[in-house]
């Protein structure tokens, strides 16, 4: 399933996310967002990386924010239309809560 950025254009439907960027094949400018089809708290945003390529990195909003594809920006939950995108509707269900912190001693 491809990504639209936040201004309806495709990036690319014959790219697919692999872990957390979709390949530097795709063409991006720096802030460039897009909706993640995975779940209605992921965005892909455009970053540049050491080697000086622009990739589309997966990001994930904060508790309890959700991505807008209208504003490409993470808003309160109550103002975002997921549409076909599974929204969260827990704390655990975002990715970065899954992680637990582990201290040695």
């Amino acid at each position: 399933m491809p990504c639209y950025c936040s201004t309806g254009t495709e990036l690319g439907s014959d790219q697919t996310a692999s872990d957390q960027t979709l390949g530097s094949t795709s063409t991006c400018k720096i802030g460039d967002s897009a909706s993640h089809h995975g779940s209605c708290a992921k965005f892909m945003e455009c970053t540049r990386v050491e080697n000086g390529s622009l990739i589309m990195h997966e990001r994930e909003c904060q508790y309890p924010l959700l991505y807008d594809v209208v504003s490409g920006k993470c808003v309160n939950y109550q103002h975002v239309m997921c549409e076909n995108r599974p929204e969260p509707k827990d704390q655990c269900k975002y990715f970065v809560k899954q992680f637990r912190q582990f201290t040695t001693i």
